[in-house]
C-alpha cells in the first residue's frame, strides 16, 4: 500500500514539474511562527469554549425547571412539543417547502456568557467566530421592559439566525430563529412582535 502510495506521489510531482515552462517563476510565502502559534491558540481557545459552553447548556437542561413566561403567537407559526430545554418550540413552512424553527430558551445565571453563546450560534451557520467589539454592533429591543439584544447571523448554505438574548434576574433567555435564509427575512416582523408579546410572571 505505501509502495503504491509513493509511487503516485512520484508521478504527480513529475507532472506539475513537465508542465512548468523553463523561466516561470515558483513563488512561496512564509508564515512567521509566532504569528501562525497566535492563530492556532485562537482557533483552539474557540473551540474548547464553544465545547465548554455546549456541555453547560446540556447539563443545565437535564435540571432545568425555570418557568416559561407567557407570549402571543403570530398566526403561522405551528406550534411543536416542548420539553425541558425548550420551553416554546414553534415553525414555519412556507409553499416552497422552506422552514424555520423558533425556539425559547431559558437557564438560570448565564450559562458561558453573551459572547460564547452568539459564536455557537455562529457556528451552528457555518460561521467562525467574532470577539469582543462585536457586541457593539448589535441593535436592542425590548422584552417585558428589559433590554435584549438582537442577533441577526446570515450564514453559509443559506441558512441564517435571527434571535435576542434576554439577561434579567439571573436568568438567561435565547430567543432564536434559524433556517432558511430567505424565510427568516420574511418573518423578522412576526418575530419582533412575537417578542413584544412576553411577559414574565411577577
Amino acid at each position: 500500500m505505501m509502495q503504491f502510495f509513493i509511487s503516485g506521489l512520484v508521478t504527480a510531482v513529475l507532472l506539475f514539474c513537465g508542465s512548468c515552462k523553463k523561466g516561470d517563476k515558483v513563488t512561496s510565502y512564509q508564515i512567521p511562527k509566532e504569528e501562525l502559534k497566535i492563530n492556532v491558540v485562537q482557533s483552539e481557545a474557540s473551540r474548547l469554549m464553544q465545547q465548554s459552553v455546549g456541555r453547560s447548556l446540556e447539563a443545565e437542561a437535564e435540571t432545568n425547571t425555570i418557568v416559561a413566561p407567557n407570549w402571543v403567537a403570530p398566526v403561522g407559526w405551528a406550534v411543536l412539543p416542548s420539553d425541558a430545554l425548550k420551553k416554546g418550540n414553534f415553525q414555519v413552512k412556507d409553499r416552497e417547502g422552506r422552514s424555520v424553527e423558533i425556539t425559547v430558551i431559558g437557564f438560570q445565571g448565564n450559562v458561558g456568557g453573551e459572547l460564547a453563546n452568539i459564536n455557537r450560534w455562529r457556528q451552528q451557520v457555518g460561521l467562525g467566530p467574532v470577539d469582543a467589539d462585536f457586541m457593539k454592533s448589535l441593535a436592542t429591543t425590548e422584552v417585558d421592559g428589559r433590554t435584549a439584544k438582537l442577533i441577526d447571523i446570515e450564514g453559509s448554505a443559506q441558512k441564517s439566525i435571527y434571535g435576542a438574548i434576554l439577561e434579567r434576574d439571573g436568568q438567561s433567555w435565547f430567543f432564536k430563529m434559524m433556517g432558511d435564509a430567505a424565510l427568516v427575512k420574511k418573518e423578522k416582523e412576526n418575530f419582533l412582535k412575537f417578542l413584544e408579546s412576553v411577559k414574565f410572571t411577577k
